[in-house]
């Protein structure tokens, strides 16, 4: 695997844990087997909450490291949420965890990550 592919690891693996959760949603839809309505509703909710691993994957081709930083923090905040849901969910509606992560983590923690990697590199460009 070459240097710039590496990087692309955190947002695969973004990826792959929404497409897990999906797949976790469609177990739980209904007991008799999820409809039709089921399979459009998560897809759609699948297809919303890649979004930001896209964004992820875009900043990765621009600066590698500051991609896959933003990348890297997206899933450990994603992470924890999917953690908090299924093995310590603390009321009923706590499933709109995994519906609004995604756009949390679109517009605070990949800028935040972004920016602060970015200062990172530029302090120590100026530094050497």
């Amino acid at each position: 695997m070459d240097g710039s592919r590496r990087f692309l690891i955190p947002t695969q693996a973004g990826i792959a844990l929404r497409i897990g959760v999906a797949g976790l949603l469609l177990t739980a839809a209904n007991h008799n087997g999820p409809d039709a309505g089921d399979w459009v509703f998560i897809i759609a909710v699948t297809a919303v909450s890649c979004v930001p691993y896209l964004v992820t994957y875009f900043l990765t081709q621009t600066n590698p490291t500051r991609g896959a930083v933003a990348a890297l923090s997206a899933v450990a905040v994603d992470v924890y949420a999917v953690l908090e849901v299924i093995f310590w969910p603390q009321g009923p509606t706590d499933g709109l965890i995994l519906v609004f992560m995604p756009l949390v983590i679109l517009l605070l923690v990949i800028p935040i990550a972004y920016l602060g990697t970015t200062i990172v590199q530029k302090l120590r460009l100026h530094g050497r």
